[in-house]
């Protein structure tokens, strides 16, 4: 997967705090694993053919006059017409995973990721602060849902989340080396 950008659409009406609230979670939790931004927020597929050239989404989103064509449709419906519409963008920036803020988007910290392979739909529940670094996780070392999908079943509410490596995970100083012959060490 080339891609370096991931569609976020909403088949449901999601209020403008909402998707804020979503950016703002998934780029700070994924800027510390080093994550950078990666989500393209599409409301309607003319979006992507009036950019010049396609970047990242970020908070605040304005939502004044846009019409989202996605409410209510069929992720299957979706997941083919991001294909099709991705493969017409010279740069092939724009991944066919994607993720979906749905309904239960609303009133949850979570999304859905989603990928049609093979005539196959899989989607699984990511939460908010997960979804950035997932994607690119998903673009870079798994090609595919399948291994997002059964790590969020695993999670008691079906919903992945990761978190950050603490300081000492991530390496710093080592600890100091005792030499046998140290006599502080007899």
């Amino acid at each position: 997967m080339d891609a370096n950008l991931f569609a976020v659409t909403c088949t449901a009406d999601i209020e403008a705090d909402r998707l804020n609230t979503f950016f703002t979670m998934s780029y700070e939790n994924g800027a510390r694993m080093d994550c950078q931004p990666c989500l393209l927020l599409v409301n309607a597929w003319d979006d992507l053919k009036v950019q010049r050239e396609l970047t990242h989404t970020i908070a605040p989103v304005d939502l004044s006059g846009v019409r989202n064509s996605f409410i209510g449709k069929p992720l299957k419906e979706i997941a083919l017409e991001l294909r099709r519409e991705a493969a017409q963008i010279p740069s092939h920036t724009l991944s066919t995973v994607f993720a979906v803020l749905d309904e239960r988007s609303r009133t949850e910290d979570n999304a859905l990721i989603v990928e049609f392979e093979e005539g196959e739909l899989d989607t699984a529940r990511v939460h908010f602060d997960t979804v950035n670094a997932e994607l690119i996780r998903i673009g870079v070392i798994t090609g595919n849902v399948g291994e997002t999908r059964m790590l969020a079943e695993n999670e008691p509410d079906g919903v992945l989340r990761t978190k950050a490596l603490e300081l000492h995970e991530q390496g710093g100083p080592a600890p100091r080396k005792k030499l046998a012959a140290d006599p502080a060490d007899r």
